[in-house]
């Protein structure tokens, strides 16, 4: 319940703090008072963004505090400040400030909160109708959520369960292009992997094989360098051999006569079984190299191929390319798995939406259910408040899934009886929506816990007869809510157990509002003023007495 409202230095406002009672409220104020400002103020508390200047005084912040006791929905609105680390407390109290700075601050029992965290808080504690709000009836989502509400339906088990079927679409989408993607592809990636296959590479291979062609190519060259030196170490006369050997015969004689020289001999030893073994090393070079035509074209063409591919892929090693070789036969693999994630992604979008369609069908049947329970009640209230001809229906056709299920509500109406009934937005006047709206929220009243209801002038162009019925329905309301009404209308007045007056008066700061509660008398005088206007006749004062023995609530 609202206990009470703070409203400072917002538009007339200086500082006004409003208590509530926890059944009927009634504010009346001449017009231009600030009754529709002190809606205003708490559709901003409600979550509204601030986009104009609402200050009085330009140098101090706005500050709307509104205190809720006992709380209703408060298992809701706990779950809701789970997410943000809060406990609800036994009082909740909303504030915002708006500063000079334009800057905004809300806090939820001195702590901070987003304006998406005081949206999800809001409606779960007020249930404000204004004047001109009833045009939301003709509204697809208002006739829906209204129904929904009769028929205590909670969406939010089945709207999780759509974004989690909406999310598996878009990932089977998803799949679906990546698939299409690679398969247009996979016979490149297929030609690309035999390319390179087809060199049966391993690590250096290109470059041993660079280095295979070189040595074919200078065959010739080698060959007869390599039997020159073996003509000049062995063949030729004398060669290098001989003269070695004849020089090591020398040492010998020498070292006999100049043992200390021995190291002389022995080196030349070494000399000379090396030089044989250089010559034996240069003869199997003769013997190794061959010139072999058709092997250095098959070596050119391999190398044609590899080179074409270090171009083709800016590569420059055999490690190179056999890496890239990994890469693309990973990317075929990644088809295969693709086509594997999608058929076990499209078979879990499938048992999604089947649970989906499940859960929609309930919640279609429990829709249909109350439309038959509320159609008559709905058509009892309009003829207790003098609609004795309008008919409602209220029809539910079958669509597509959406997050709100598959069925498209539409609320029909036929004020006069004409046997043409059509969608409310065609036919219904604005005092007939009113009274239709007054007529939906008594009947919700009965079948859920409203917190706090609040209606703001929803007797609007009604008088006489009309408007003693639409006092009546807001007297059953009451009972079961807390509600709060700002109104024109005597009948309705009378009715409160709480009665609050707006008044405006002129200062030399200026023009400045503030609220009063009305004792007994203060409110005799104040319903005769309604009904006859400043100075009231005596015959106003009575009328204005009996209303209130009449109507106030026991």
């Amino acid at each position: 319940m609202l206990s009470s409202l703070t409203i400072s230095n917002f538009i007339i406002f200086e500082h006004t703090e409003i208590q509530f009672n926890n059944n009927l409220n009634i504010i009346t104020g001449a017009s231009g008072a600030g009754k529709s400002i002190i809606m205003d103020a708490l559709i901003l508390l409600l979550g509204n963004r601030a986009e104009q200047n609402y200050s009085k005084d330009p140098q101090k912040p706005v500050i709307i505090e509104a205190k809720f006791k006992p709380i209703a929905n408060q298992n809701k609105i706990q779950e809701i400040l789970t997410e943000i680390d809060l406990e609800i407390e036994d009082e909740l109290v909303i504030r915002r400030e708006i500063k000079p700075s334009k800057k905004n601050r809300i806090l939820l029992n001195q702590t901070a909160i987003s304006l998406q965290v005081l949206k999800q808080i809001t409606p779960l504690l007020i249930d404000l109708h204004q004047q001109f709000d009833h045009v939301l009836m003709t509204e697809e989502d208002f006739q829906r959520n209204y129904l929904d509400q009769f028929a205590t339906i909670s969406l939010t088990n089945y709207t999780n369960f759509y974004k989690e079927y909406k999310k598996q679409e878009i990932l089977v989408k998803t799949l679906r292009e990546q698939k299409l993607n690679l398969e247009k592809e996979q016979n490149y990636l297929e030609f690309q992997c035999q390319e390179i296959e087809q060199l049966q590479l391993k690590p250096n291979l290109i470059e041993d094989k660079e280095q295979e062609l070189k040595i074919l190519e200078n065959a010739s060259s080698i060959i007869q360098i390599s039997q020159q030196i073996n003509l000049l170490i062995n063949e030729n006369d004398p060669s290098l051999l001989k003269l070695l050997k004849l020089v090591l015969n020398q040492t010998q004689q020498l070292t006999k006569m100049l043992p200390s020289k021995i190291d002389l001999q022995n080196r030349l030893n070494g000399i000379y079984e090396d030089l044989k073994d250089l010559c034996n090393e240069f003869s199997d070079i003769e013997t190794q190299i061959a010139t072999n035509e058709e092997k250095t074209i098959q070596i050119k063409d391999f190398l044609d191929k590899a080179f074409n591919l270090y171009k083709k892929h800016q590569v420059n090693t055999s490690q190179n390319l056999i890496d890239i070789l990994f890469q693309l036969n990973a990317k075929l693999a990644s088809i295969e798995n693709i086509a594997e994630n999608l058929t076990q992604a499209e078979l879990k979008l499938k048992t999604l939406k089947t649970n989906l369609l499940a859960q929609a069908q309930t919640i279609s049947e429990l829709r249909k259910k109350a439309i038959e329970e509320l159609e008559p009640q709905a058509q009892k209230l309009l003829q207790d408040i003098g609609m004795h001809k309008a008919i409602l229906k209220i029809k539910a056709q079958t669509t597509d899934l959406t997050e709100y299920g598959i069925d498209k509500i539409e609320f029909l109406f036929d004020s006069n009886d004409t046997g043409s009934l059509d969608l409310l937005k065609n036919i219904a006047s604005g005092g007939e929506l009113s009274r239709l709206m007054l007529c939906l929220k008594t009947l919700l009243s009965y079948k859920v816990t409203l917190n706090t209801l609040i209606f703001d002038e929803i007797d609007s162009g009604v008088s006489g007869e009309a408007a003693k019925k639409i006092a009546q329905l807001i007297k059953k309301i009451a009972q079961n809510t807390q509600l709060i009404v700002i109104t024109h209308l005597p009948q309705i007045a009378s009715l409160g157990h709480y009665h609050l007056k707006v008044h405006k008066f002129d200062t030399p700061q200026g023009v400045k509002s503030h609220v009063v509660s009305l004792d007994k008398n203060q409110r005799v005088q104040e319903l005769a003023e309604i009904i006859d206007g400043h100075n009231p006749s005596e015959n106003a004062l009575n009328h204005a007495k009996e209303l209130i023995s009449n109507n106030n609530l026991k």
